[in-house]
């Protein structure tokens, strides 16, 4: 083989190693700068971040740490993979540590009990490349900076800021898709206004704070399609009679609402109930009223989790309810004012948890016949009356059953043995006699 042929073959292998493994010639891993980086933020967590990483590669983290396979820099940090391991006390970190990783996209620093003003954070502007920060479960005050309005997830809740939301984040430039601030102190009235433009906007949480949250207002349209919101306990549409948001009718991607203790008053919110995409729909602790679907009604409804306790709904529960909400998984309707006899069509499956306590529902016990599926079943505090269980029951798979406070009478029902797995049973306040079995 000649000298020419040769280096050709060289060249030609070369070309094969650099076009399909570029990791092979660019330096994988982090820089000696990044690697003294990672250990001085060990070492300030007591060893809980990083802790399999030796020093020397940090790509080669079993967890914490992800690298990019091309070329192996760092992209991703989670520092706290184990939630039940939080240091001992209150982290301040050296943020600037961080922005010497370049081509960071993601950050977690979620539950690793950090202390200190959220301003401090404004440090990581510097990191073009990072789109999601994780700062939720933990012990930061202070306001929150416009600073962050360039991060596309932003995760701030159940921690300890105060002051309001500012309008900043949520500009015509702003990529924001999901913002979280539930569970801190937050105050004053904010118009929903300022989320207008934000047109990648897909999850909002402000529940849990000290929020009056107005929405009713001719001088905003939605530029956005939600896939979450929870507002709960937030004052909802104070100045407008609490009434239900008429902008949810554009929101054709919704499947998760929560509107928990947030005011709400008026009739049954129906166009909630058969929205064609909201599946979970939390609506517990307000001010509604009137009959549970008091009209006639050919549709169904794609909830599967409903939770209306504790509001003011009267009347009875439609025969045919179990063929309005054939989805449905569970529900709470305690704490209201429904009268006559449970629907046995509610007790159809796919249905798992039923809660119809503190009413004053009457008649037998009629649903157990078809409820195969429920796990667990509370009627307590109304008015049933008649045997504790029928004959036929053939609840296999329940584990809790709760009818104290009713009229039942005879015997401790002896198809109770039909629920094998069933853990909890509670039927005092009752007429009842006999043994209950050894099982």
């Amino acid at each position: 083989m000649d000298g020419s042929f040769a280096n050709k073959v060289i060249i030609f292998l070369w070309f094969i190693a650099l076009t399909f493994c570029p990791s092979a010639w660019v330096e994988a891993g982090c820089s000696k700068e990044q690697n003294r980086a990672l250990l001085e933020i060990r070492n300030s967590t007591d060893g809980l971040a990083f802790d399999d990483f030796d020093g020397s590669h940090c790509c080669h983290s079993r967890h914490s740490i992800w690298c990019d396979k091309d070329h192996g820099k760092v992209t991703s940090m989670v520092l706290n993979i184990d939630s039940m391991k939080v240091p001992s006390i209150t982290w301040h970190p050296n943020v600037t540590l961080f922005t010497l990783f370049n081509e960071l996209e993601v950050l977690d620093l979620s539950s690793m009990n950090i202390g200190g003003e959220l301003q401090a954070f404004c440090e990581l502007k510097r990191l073009k490349y990072l789109r999601k920060l994780y700062l939720g479960n933990n012990r930061l005050e202070g306001n929150i900076p416009s600073c962050l309005e360039r991060f596309e997830d932003l995760d701030l809740s159940h921690n300890r800021l105060q002051g309001h939301v500012p309008s900043s984040i949520f500009s015509n430039q702003s990529k924001i898709t999901k913002f979280k601030v539930s569970g801190n102190s937050l105050k004053g009235v904010l118009s929903f206004s300022i989320f207008a433009n934000a047109s990648n906007l897909k999850l909002l949480d402000l529940s849990s704070n000290e929020l009056e949250v107005e929405i009713e207002s001719a001088s905003w349209l939605p530029n956005f399609q939600l896939g979450s919101l929870n507002l709960a306990s937030c004052s909802l549409n104070k100045k407008n009679g609490h009434v239900v948001p008429t902008f949810i009718s554009t929101q054709h991607l919704l499947y998760l609402l929560d509107f928990s203790d947030t005011s709400l008053e008026g009739n049954i919110p129906c166009q909630l109930l058969f929205n064609m995409n909201i599946t979970d729909l939390y609506l517990s602790g307000n001010k509604i009223d009137g009959s549970f679907l008091d009209y006639s009604t050919n549709e169904t409804s794609p909830i599967k989790w409903l939770d209306i306790s504790d509001n003011h709904i009267k009347g009875s529960l439609p025969k045919n309810i179990g063929y309005l909400l054939p989805s449905l998984r569970s529900i709470d309707m305690s704490s209201n004012a429904l009268e006559g006899n449970i629907p046995q069509s509610i007790g159809r499956p796919p249905l798992h948890l039923i809660d119809l306590s503190h009413n004053m529902l009457s008649g037998t016990m009629s649903l157990t016949k078809t409820s195969t599926r429920l796990i667990l079943l509370d009627l307590s505090n109304n008015k049933l009356q008649g045997q504790m269980l029928p004959k036929d029951a053939n609840m296999t798979m329940l584990r809790a059953l709760h009818l104290s406070s009713n009229n039942f009478k005879g015997v401790i029902s002896p198809t109770i043995l039909n629920s094998p797995n069933l853990l909890i049973l509670d039927v005092r306040a009752n007429h009842l006699s006999g043994n209950i079995s050894e099982w």
